[in-house]
């Protein structure tokens, strides 16, 4: 999988890369990120983006509700919490 390093002004790269497409539209998903440096510099966040994409290890932005999140929350507090704690 490869990235883009494109340049944005004086010092300034956007770092994008291809996630995958959406189901429902077709239209490709990108995660974007901006470095302010040299392009040196913003290569190695394209490298550990790249790196983490590849290791499962990226966390992709979702868009939740608020109660989606405090259902997910709710879960996952059950399960850490003794009898007493709620």
């Amino acid at each position: 999988m490869a990235g883009q390093i494109i340049s944005r002004g004086n010092r300034t790269w956007l770092i994008r890369i291809f996630i995958s497409r959406d189901p429902k539209t077709g239209k490709r998903k990108y995660i974007n990120k901006t470095v302010h440096g040299t392009k040196k510099e913003a290569q190695q966040v394209l490298n550990a983006l790249l790196r983490d994409h590849d290791t499962g290890s990226l966390v992709t932005p979702q868009r939740l509700t608020l109660n989606e999140y405090l259902d997910e929350w709710f879960q996952s507090a059950v399960k850490t919490m003794g009898p007493g704690d709620l």
